[in-house]
């Protein structure tokens, strides 16, 4: 899975990163107050995964073709996914709580596990490989003429230069949103003890890193897919977590 510029990857890391320095504590502390903007953020990170996985499909799915991973990050795909389901219906039931709404509803939850649904489902469309298409051959010819839309399966490289930010855009405010409720809600019991020494703190960190990979690295999967061979994009993953050893010597 290549062909990506290496910069794109690394842009979406550091902007979260310097997110979680500074933007994330401050959603954080409005999650911990139980204030209702951050359950709406927290409900309109699940459309904006959609937004940015749809958005993705042509272009990502254009660049995987011909790829051939090997078994071991397609089944660290597939846990990712399974854990990306379980998040989003997390923060669904989480955000209703905080937006008023009764959590015993059992309409809200059947509808919470249905849309959960969607986004691992967009995830798997993206990641597959792109059809071959041409306007040359008559059939796919008469199906471009038949979407007026312009968002065919021969999409141009300029929309997809277009698409492609703002679907980073979208996934990158889904991850800070849910780092945001990974620091205000499971972060905060054990930083409010403070005074961890730095070797309790690294080892928290490391101990950490599982549950952390379910906020970070399930909203980052796209991306995933295709720098996972680049041993910069784990320091990277790694060094978003950094912040939170910080916080932990408090």
């Amino acid at each position: 899975m290549t062909g990506r510029l290496p910069s794109e990857g690394t842009v979406f890391d550091l902007a979260v990163l310097a997110a979680n320095i500074w933007l994330v504590p401050r959603l954080a502390g409005a999650g911990a107050r139980g204030e209702a903007v951050f359950g709406a953020l927290l409900l309109l990170s699940l459309p904006a995964y959609c937004l940015g996985a749809r958005l993705k499909r042509g272009p990502l799915g254009e660049r995987l073709k011909g790829s051939n991973p090997p078994f071991g990050i397609l089944a660290v795909l597939f846990i990712l996914l399974v854990m990306q389901y379980g998040y989003f219906i997390a923060i669904l039931e989480y955000g209703w709580t905080l937006l008023g709404g009764p959590a015993e509803s059992g309409a809200f939850m059947v509808l919470a596990i249905l849309a959960a649904g969607i986004p691992p489902a967009l995830t798997v469309a993206a990641l597959l490989p792109a059809r071959q298409c041409s306007t040359d051959i008559p059939v796919c010819a008469e199906k471009s003429r038949a979407r007026d839309t312009g968002r065919n399966a021969c999409a141009t490289s300029a929309s997809a230069t277009f698409r492609e930010p703002l679907a980073d855009l979208a996934l990158g405010f889904s991850a800070v949103v849910s780092l945001a409720w990974w620091e205000g809600v499971f972060v905060e019991s054990l930083a409010r003890h403070g005074g961890w020494g730095w070797a309790a703190a690294v080892l928290l960190t490391v101990l950490l890193a599982v549950p952390f990979a379910i906020f970070y690295l399930s909203p980052r999967v796209l991306l995933l897919a295709e720098d996972y061979r680049r041993p910069a994009t784990w320091v990277r993953a790694a060094a978003v977590m950094l912040p939170l050893t910080a916080r932990l010597m408090g």
